[in-house]
Formats: C-alpha cells, structure tokens, sequence
C-alpha cells in the first residue's frame, strides 16, 4: 500500500526532544506496522511549505533534514477546477494550500492514503467525498 503522510505524522514520528508531539506513540506505532508490512511511506513536495513557517533556523534544519529520510511523490497531480470550486481558490503555499494539494494526490489516485491528524484537513476530505 501507499500512504502519503502529512507533515505531522512525520513531526511526531521524528520527535526532537524530550517532549513528545501530542499522538506520538500512535505515529510510531503507524511507522512501526507501516515498516513491518512492507508498504510505502511517501510525502508530498508542497509539505516542504510547512516547514517554511517555522520560526526557529536550529528547528528548521533538523525538521528538514528528518523528513528527507521519506521518499516524495513525483510529479503530484494538480489542484482540479473541481476540487477549487468545491473547497476554494487558494494560496498553494499556504497551510490550506498544502492540505488541498495532499488531497489531490488521494482524489488523483497518486495514493491510496492520505495519513493525517489535522482535523481541517478531515473536514476537507470529507467534503470531496473522500473520508473513510
């Protein structure tokens, strides 16, 4: 199977510190099965713009340099006209930019999985008919 996961199962996956991201153990254990069953872990290049929003140079370059360790999609399909018109025209850098391109990739059959926490991202998913 191929999964796309969001910026923040790999932020909880990969934690920096001491303290853990809120859901951490259940990423892990995701990963762990993930890993144990073969299937494929990719990330979609627009993610790269979540991290661009991070305030800290020391937390940027190690929130970087742990998602390389995740194969990208290649070539992602393009926001349809019938996604835009369904959730709206928006900046593709922007937090909901990302999260319309990640559901594109599902809407596009590029995965079969889109693995996320973000509860605006559900509600988009849902939305286009795609939640399960």
């Amino acid at each position: 199977m191929l999964f796309l996961i969001d910026t923040n199962i790999a932020i909880a996956g990969d934690p920096l510190g001491v303290e853990l991201e809120p859901g951490t153990q259940q990423v892990i254990e995701f990963l762990r099965l993930a890993s144990r069953h073969h299937h494929d872990l990719r990330t979609h290049p627009a993610s790269l713009h979540d991290f661009a929003r991070i305030g800290d140079e020391d937390r940027w370059l190690a929130r970087r340099s742990l998602f390389r360790r995740y194969e990208m999609l290649k070539a992602p399909p393009a926001i349809s006209d019938e996604q835009s018109a369904i959730l709206g025209s928006v900046d593709v850098t922007s937090n909901a930019g990302v999260d319309q391109q990640l559901l594109a990739a599902v809407k596009a059959d590029a995965v079969e999985y889109l693995v996320s926490e973000d509860a605006g991202l559900h509600g988009c998913a849902r939305k286009l008919g795609l939640a399960g």
